[in-house]
This record gives C-alpha cells, sequence and structure tokens, in this order.
C-alpha cells in the first residue's frame, strides 16, 4: 500500500529548509531510493539528496519507514524499481540504491542536468569502494562502469543517453563480509552462466581479493568526508555541507580541445581479449553526429591496431561504435568503445578515430600505446564464432560435429539463456546427448547440484532425487518444476559443516571432502557426499556428479550405481579430479570423455561418462 507523507512538490522539510519546486527552464526531480541496511544509513542518504532534489520515493523495511518518513513524499513497502519509478511524478526519476553515496558534483549538477530536451537517459560513472572510505577501484573491469541511474519519467525503451564523468560510490565491498560476496557471485554465476567482462566473469567484480595488481585512486577531499558520513555509524556530518567536488576526469594525454582523447586508458590486455576503451570526443565539424536508432548512424567511432615498430601499418580493424547521443558542433561526449585486442602478443598502438561510414576517417585519431600478453592458461578464448572454431581446431574434434553443434551453441550464448531457464543439464553437448537418452520414464537418477538438469530429468519421466547444499538457490529451482512433475522429486538439501581445518585439505582427495573454491575454504562437505549413502546399492541408473566436492560425492556415487547405468563427472578436465577417475577400476567402469563444447560457455570443457559393466 502507499502512503503519500505529502502530496506537493514543494515541501517544509524538518530542519525548516524550504524547497520549492525547480527553476526556469529546468524539469522536476524525483528520488527513488530503495532501502538496504540500518535505517540511520538511509534518513543520512535522504538528508544529504533532500535540498537538491524534488520528491523523495523510498521503498524499505518497516523501521527505516518509521525512521525515514519525514524526509520522504511517498513511502512504499521493499519493492523493485519498477514500481519505484511508477510512484514518481518528477520530469526526471534518479534511482539510488541501499548503499550508494552520490558524489557532490552530481547533486550539484542535477539542475543543469535537467535542463536536457533530448536525452533521456544519463548514465553516471559508477565507482566502487574498496578497502576503505577514501579508495575506489581503478583499474578494469570495475572502471569505466556507467549506470543508467538519471531517465527522463515518460521514457520508454533505448533512447539518448549520455555519460557522465559524475560519480556514485558503490559500497557493497566495503559493507558486505567476502564470504557473502563469494557466495552471492556463485548464485550470479549460476543466472548468468559465462558472462564476461574483460576476459574475467560477470560476478568476479563481486570478489576482488582474488584479483593482482589492482589500482586504486582517491576520492576527492569533500566526497571523502561523505562517504564517511553515510557509511559510518559514528562518522561527523561534511564541513561545509555537500559542496560540489571538482571531480573530473581529463583526457589522457590530451589538450582540452582535442578531437579525441582516451580517459582512463587501458593499456595492458591479453590477446583475444575484448575490453572496455573510454574515450572522449569533440564534435570540430558545421554537423551533428546522430545517435543510433532504427539503423546504422552514418558516423560512428572506429579503432585500427597498428604494430608499434611499424606504425604505417593496419594490422587490424575492429567494429564500430555508435555514439549514445547526438553531437551537436562544438559538444563533447565520452564513449565506451568495446575494443577486441589482437589475436598475437606484442606491442601495438591502438588508433580511434572518428569515420564517416563508407566515405572516411576524418584524421583526429588518438594513440595509444598497448602491451598485448599471451592468454594465461584458462583465459577466455577469443569471442564469437572465430574463437568457437579455434577451439574446435586445437581439440581436433570432426570437422561435421563441430558444425552441426555451432548453431545450438551460438543460440545459448544469448543473455537471457540458462540452463534452468531452457531445462537443460549444463553439460558438453555430447555428454548432454548421453545424460538425455539415459532418462527414459521411470528412470531412476540421483544428481548432486541442482538447476537445468533437475528440470531435465523430471521432464523426461524419470524419478530424481536431488542433493544440494544451497537451500536459496534449490527454492529457485523449485518454483522452475512443473506441478505435474513434483510427485517424481525428492529434494534433499544438506547443510554445509563449518570446519577451520578445511583450509589445509587436499581437494583432490575424495576423502577430504573439500571444495576447491576459495568461497568455501572453511566448510566441509562431507555430510553432503555422504546423503547418498541413504540409497542402497545398485539403486540409481543415473548419477550426475556436477556440485561441490565431486571427488568425495564420486566415490560416494559409484556402488549407488545398477549394472549397465551411468556416473556422469562434469568438468572432468581439472587436474583434482584425476585421482577419484583413476581409481576407478577399468574392469568395471568403461570410460568415456566428451571433450567439446556445451551450452552457455564461450569455452570448451570435458565431461565423463563412467557405464558400469553389466
Amino acid at each position: 500500500m502507499t502512503c503519500e507523507r505529502d502530496a506537493r512538490f514543494d515541501k517544509n522539510l524538518p530542519d525548516g529548509t524550504r524547497v520549492t519546486g525547480t527553476p526556469s527552464g529546468a524539469g522536476s526531480v524525483s528520488l527513488a531510493v530503495a532501502a538496504a541496511g540500518p535505517a540511520w544509513r538511509t534518513q543520512r542518504l535522504l538528508a544529504l539528496t533532500r535540498p537538491y532534489v524534488d520528491e523523495i520515493v523510498l521503498a524499505g523495511d518497516e523501521p527505516t519507514l518509521d525512521a525515514c518518513g519525514e524526509l520522504a513524499d511517498v513511502v512504499l513497502p521493499p519493492a523493485g524499481d519498477d514500481a519505484l519509478q511508477r510512484a514518481c511524478r518528477g520530469d526526471w526519476i534518479v534511482r539510488l540504491h541501499g548503499g550508494d553515496v552520490p558524489s557532490g558534483a552530481l547533486l550539484g549538477a542535477l539542475r543543469e542536468l535537467t535542463t536536457e530536451r533530448r536525452l533521456t537517459h544519463l548514465a553516471v560513472d559508477e565507482r566502487w569502494l574498496y578497502r576503505d572510505v577514501a579508495s575506489y577501484l581503478a583499474s578494469p573491469p570495475w572502471q569505466p562502469r556507467y549506470g543508467s541511474r538519471i531517465l527522463r519519467r515518460a521514457a520508454r525503451g533505448d533512447g539518448e543517453r549520455r555519460l557522465l564523468d559524475l560519480p556514485v560510490y558503490r559500497s557493497e565491498l566495503l559493507l558486505e563480509p567476502e564470504r557473502s560476496r563469494r557466495l552471492r557471485a556463485l548464485a550470479q554465476e549460476r543466472l548468468s552462466p559465462d558472462a564476461l567482462r574483460g576476459g574475467a566473469p560477470e560476478s568476479a567484480l563481486l570478489v576482488p581479493e582474488d584479483w593482482d595488481g589492482l589500482a586504486l585512486q582517491t576520492l576527492p577531499r569533500a566526497d571523502r568526508a561523505t562517504v564517511a558520513h553515510l557509511l559510518e555509524r559514528a562518522a561527523a556530518p561534511p564541513a561545509g555541507g555537500t559542496a560540489p567536488a571538482a571531480d573530473r576526469d581529463r583526457p589522457a594525454g590530451a589538450s582540452a580541445g582535442a578531437p579525441v582523447a582516451f580517459v582512463r586508458p587501458v593499456t595492458r590486455t591479453r590477446v583475444d581479449v575484448a575490453h572496455d576503451q573510454e574515450v572522449e570526443v569533440l564534435n570540430v565539424g558545421d554537423v551533428a553526429w546522430p545517435w543510433r536508432r532504427d539503423g546504422e548512424a552514418p558516423v560512428r567511432l572506429g579503432y585500427r591496431w597498428r604494430a608499434a615498430a611499424s606504425p604505417q601499418s593496419v594490422v587490424a580493424e575492429g567494429p564500430r561504435t555508435h555514439f549514445t547521443e547526438t553531437v551537436e558542433p562544438g559538444a563533447r561526449s565520452r564513449a565506451c568503445m568495446r575494443v577486441e585486442a589482437p589475436s598475437r602478443a606484442g606491442r601495438y598502438v591502438l588508433e580511434v578515430d572518428v569515420v564517416e561510414e563508407h566515405v572516411r576517417w576524418l584524421g583526429h585519431a588518438a594513440r595509444l600505446e598497448v602491451t598485448v600478453e599471451d592468454a594465461a592458461r584458462g583465459d577466455a578464448p577469443a569471442p564469437g564464432v572465430r574463437g568457437y572454431l579455434a577451439q574446435a581446431l586445437a581439440q581436433r574434434l570432426p570437422a561435421r560435429a563441430a558444425l552441426r553443434d555451432l548453431p545450438r551453441w551460438a543460440r545459448s550464448q544469448a543473455v537471457e539463456a540458462t540452463p534452468l531457464r531452457d531445462g537443460r543439464a549444463w553439460l558438453t553437448f555430447a555428454a548432454q546427448a548421453a545424460f538425455e537418452r539415459a532418462l527414459r520414464p521411470g528412470a531412476r537418477v540421483c544428481e548432486f547440484g541442482c538447476g537445468g538438469s533437475t528440470r531435465a530429468a523430471l521432464e523426461h519421466g524419470a524419478e530424481l532425487l536431488t542433493i544440494e547444499w544451497d537451500a536459496d538457490w534449490a527454492e529457485r529451482v523449485a518454483a522452475r518444476i512443473a506441478p505435474r512433475d513434483r510427485a517424481a522429486w525428492t529434494l534433499d538439501v544438506v547443510a554445509l559443516e563449518a570446519d577451520e581445518r578445511a583450509a589445509a585439505r587436499d581437494p583432490s582427495d575424495p576423502r577430504a571432502y573439500v571444495s576447491a573454491s576459495p568461497a568455501f575454504s572453511s566448510f566441509s562437505f562431507g555430510a553432503y557426499a555422504r546423503a547418498i549413502d541413504r540409497c542402497p546399492p545398485g539403486a540409481f541408473d543415473v548419477v550426475l556428479v556436477a556440485g561441490r566436492a565431486r571427488p568425495s560425492c564420486l566415490v560416494h556415487a559409484l556402488p549407488k550405481v545398477a549394472p549397465g547405468g551411468l556416473v556422469i563427472l562434469d568438468h572432468s578436465e581439472r587436474p583434482w579430479y584425476e585421482p577419484a577417475l583413476a581409481a576407478c577400476d577399468p574392469a568395471a567402469w568403461a570410460r568415456t570423455d566428451h571433450v567439446g563444447p556445451g551450452p552457455y560457455a564461450a569455452h570448451f570443457w570435458q565431461t565423463t561418462a563412467l557405464r558400469r559393466s553389466a
């Protein structure tokens, strides 16, 4: 239920301050806040932003609404972004989440920004605080990172979008414990498998502790005081209020009049990795450059790679980048270009310029020397079909089989495609086929770890036992199971056991009952792996081992497979799984390694099937 504290935009604040609408030419501004964390933090955020906006719409729990209601115009129970935005009445909406801290520069610029008539979205520079309230991560993949936090209320779908060098500070890396972030990263990876950014999983953003060579940058003094005030319980208000901080990133190595210049340049990358290069462009001509709407805009950003040793020769030319807004003569615009690194290591010059398609490069190029390094083992392959075919060649897969799997592999790379949504086991295609052939009606199946395989087994008519450690994930999977299939499903959620000695154990040892993932360094999976022991020998036609502590689960699964039945071990290319596999008697178990492509992942991998002799 919506409770309106004040139906007007003009409002008297508790301290007597009068907020009086908007200046001439500016649109009214609503602030939409999804509260999270303690009520005092939300209260400080609303007090900070109240003088700069015309309306505050707040969604939160009852204690937060009780503590902050006098600062808000409209209050809602916990709600998503869509519900918050529907409750806003301003011409423009500013979206903040619990733990966000807007910079003084952004707050001071809000009124000027709302005079825009053409733009529908304004994207702010999202900076991730790390280690303390005075520092943020300044290296990829945390930078550059823009979020559309300001949008016109009447906007529908896509529209012109400006990238602003005005920051909002994100605090989840400070406020959330590392272990909690690791578990959230694992859950995120399950929902968006193999989503990459700069050659790394998107979920890895939550655990910078795993990264080497992090670059940190210090916040401006005024913003440091504001961040401390909002995030630290005992912090005093920032001296002098919230005066806008002078915190603009200047284009690297360029004068103010340079037509094209790099901002926060990336000077080191790996072969075949796609990364973001941020540039600022000045339109020095007398014709506007249009943004992309439905078709191809005639003027776009382009890039070429040149060898550093012979810069006259072009090594490669990459895809174009559209402007996100119309760039009028004399105006500047920022852009994030998706740049694909060359396939060979070496020193290169990255040249970025404006291109009038099929006519000319405008000749105002910015150049940046970049070192391209060899890929380490396990790095992401080249993107798209090129990477797929390169892996097929490297694995010496039959050409007919590789080409047969290519269309469905390409479809599975779509952002919305996930194993759970599609109801398919996340195995290599060859192993997936073997798994589904075994799923005849009435087949007895056990799986360690649930997901798309759960739907696949039940929808093929199997009787399924699922052993899962993550109750939240099991609940999500259960919500996707059709009512007609639930009678054939037994879910056994087995909680992990805290064990401080687990970190010292060898994950390749089936008797260790530990996971190789750092997220579980202080947990034992003993009860989880032994859960199948409650079933009699030969109880199952198929056992799928795709959860945690797989060597331990494999050893416990083997006696439970009926003659002629299958045990399937996913990601068996991992070297610490091999000791458990090697212990399987070849006279009793016929081993087939299915190496190759699978859905949802850019890289190829291996799934092993073990068939028990009859």
